[in-house]
């Protein structure tokens, strides 16, 4: 199986944290006097993020700093899974850029993740080739600005993904179920959701007192998925823990269930009254009785020691 680059998957999980994984002629160039401000179009958006082939059709970027004009270039890296992903070099009209005013770059058609570095500076840039991956695109950014004072130049990076979406549509019986889509709360049924990602997704619904559901939806491009699910009830259990100082057989006795066993005993049981009796073994010590309740998800713990000439037990 062929293995994504790690920066790939450093986006996939942590867009919100990018400039953490880039190299640093890549990040946003601390202490500069050059200020740059990037806005991807909003027709296509379906998320932060998050847009429909063929993605963003622009990218406006603003200039300010301490010289008159900037030269703008923008570095864009489609998403490196395709075999030929390879970076192009992107200007805009006018160049230079006067100080205050926005410049447009006018974007490629995208699919899956694509980054977008805009590099400003107060004078032209000649790049080399640039590569097909962050490593190779840094080292070109590198010798583009080698001449350059430090604090003259910056980078700002926008991150998007384009792809196909479709709707979504879950009920359930009962309804207010949590909704959960490859792992992410989305709200509670009946649910209606109007962009979602292409493809196999795994769906998960929750509800209290109710077994969780898990299964796997297919969403197809601009088409709409409807899952109906039955949720089954989930019997009402608690858990019984009992302690003793002296070997005893245990037997926890309900209208549901009679668990039997030594000494400490560790038990599920259904929600319900018991009558607990300990019998010491190889003591003449009488045996225990104890009356208790177990109720949902609660945990009983019941400890036990000889006291005179019987054996005593008491719920902790």
């Amino acid at each position: 199986m062929k293995r994504r680059p790690l920066m790939t998957a450093c986006l996939l999980t942590l867009p919100a944290l990018l400039s953490a994984c880039l190299p640093a002629p890549l990040r946003s160039q601390s202490g500069s006097s050059l200020t740059l401000t990037a806005q991807l179009d909003d027709t296509l958006k379906v998320a932060e993020g998050e847009y429909r082939r063929p993605g963003p059709a622009q990218l406006r970027v603003q200039a300010s700093g301490a010289s008159p004009e900037t030269y703008l270039y923008a570095l864009v890296l489609p998403d490196q899974a395709h075999p030929s992903a390879a970076a192009r070099l992107l200007m805009p009209t006018p160049q230079p850029l006067p100080g205050g005013q926005t410049a447009t770059f006018d974007l490629p058609p995208a699919s899956g993740f694509t980054q977008v570095f805009v590099v400003g500076s107060p004078r032209t840039l000649m790049f080399p080739a640039l590569g097909s991956n962050v490593g190779q695109l840094s080292e070109a950014l590198k010798a583009a600005t080698a001449g350059l004072p430090a604090a003259s130049w910056n980078v700002t990076t926008q991150v998007y993904r384009a792809g196909d979406y479709g709707q979504l549509r879950v009920l359930s019986e009962p309804s207010g179920a949590n909704v959960y889509l490859g792992g992410n709360y989305r709200g509670r049924t009946p649910l209606t959701l109007s962009a979602v990602p292409a493809g196999n997704l795994a769906l998960r619904l929750e509800l209290q007192n109710y077994a969780p559901l898990t299964r796997t939806v297919t969403v197809r491009p601009d088409q709409l998925a409807e899952v109906k699910v039955g949720l089954r009830p989930q019997p009402a259990v608690g858990h019984l823990n009992v302690q003793s100082t002296l070997p005893a057989q245990v037997q926890a006795l309900g209208s549901l269930k009679e668990v039997r066993g030594p000494a400490p005993l560790s038990a599920d049981l259904p929600a319900g009254d018991y009558a607990l009796t300990l019998t010491p073994l190889g003591s003449p010590l009488k045996a225990a009785w104890l009356g208790l309740s177990v109720a949902r998800n609660q945990t009983v713990n019941v400890w036990c020691a000889p006291e005179g000439e019987r054996l005593s037990c008491q719920i902790q």
